[in-house]
């Protein structure tokens, strides 16, 4: 019955709603009335948020240069910043190749700890704006929101790109393009940690080959940050079209560029 489809939520229910329940897991009416009021106010909450595509909230700690956590509407909730990957704070935690050929795990950890210094004199304390971005879609699969942040009009996660504190992460959303452009400037200027990565490689080739995909008439190819940028020619409306890989699994991501 109804009550009994009211207790198996107790478990998500806020202690003193719990306290309600009696030692047979019964509710009256009254109970589940709060309990009605409670969900529907919820639900009520993140539509509205999912809908405006932004929200106003505090930042209330820091856990590393890409995760935060927030006060949203009397709630804790942790927050990863779309598109953008700061090292780990333990060296165990990092992985060789990541950062372009960076292999020095205990240096990434060491330039994690910047990135989330960097932050904490960013965000910490301030109120920021989350924006979201359909693409990304709303939480990651630990249940995190996914947004980018903004203060004081500032994208935060472009300025770590900016800054050489992040490499991309790459997954579908918004603003992959200008982001790719943002980490290809910083590397080529070696900002923060790029100045202990190669500068990009750029060769002529006429054919490259990435597990089944054979790509001809290739102009360039730039490895960077662990990705492979192969640039191929059309001849026909004389435009380049930049392909991405991921040089870890060689799988075809997206055409992500063209220019004349």
């Amino acid at each position: 019955d109804v009550a009994y489809v009211a207790f198996i939520v107790v478990g998500k229910l806020p202690q003193d709603l719990r306290a309600d329940f009696n030692n047979n897991g019964r509710v009256d009416i009254g109970d589940l009335a709060k309990i009605s009021y409670y969900l529907i106010g919820k639900i009520k909450d993140l539509d509205k948020t999912k809908d405006n595509n932004e929200v106003y909230v505090k930042v209330v700690n820091v856990i590393d240069g890409d995760t935060i956590v927030v006060d949203m509407n009397g709630k804790l909730e942790r927050v990863r910043l779309i598109g953008v990957d700061t090292p780990e704070l333990k060296a165990e935690r990092n992985k060789p190749y990541e950062y372009d050929n960076i292999t020095n795990l205990t240096l990434l950890a060491e330039w994690g700890w910047k990135a989330k210094e960097f932050a904490e004199k960013w965000l910490e304390g301030k109120t920021v704006k989350l924006e979201f971005d359909e693409l990304a879609g709303y939480r990651d699969k630990y249940g995190r929101i996914l947004a980018y942040v903004y203060v004081n009009g500032t994208d935060f996660n472009a300025l770590l790109l900016k800054e050489g504190l992040a490499r991309v992460y790459v997954t579908h959303f918004k603003k992959l393009e200008y982001y790719i452009e943002l980490e290809k400037k910083a590397l080529n200027e070696r900002k923060g940690l790029w100045r202990f990565a190669s500068k990009s490689i750029h060769t002529k080739v006429d054919v490259v080959t990435y597990g089944c995909i054979e790509l001809t008439d290739i102009k360039a190819i730039s490895r960077a940050n662990g990705m492979v940028y192969a640039e191929r020619q059309i001849t026909q409306d004389n435009k380049s079209t930049q392909i991405i890989f991921t040089a870890s699994t060689r799988d075809y991501i997206d055409i992500i560029h063209k220019h004349n």
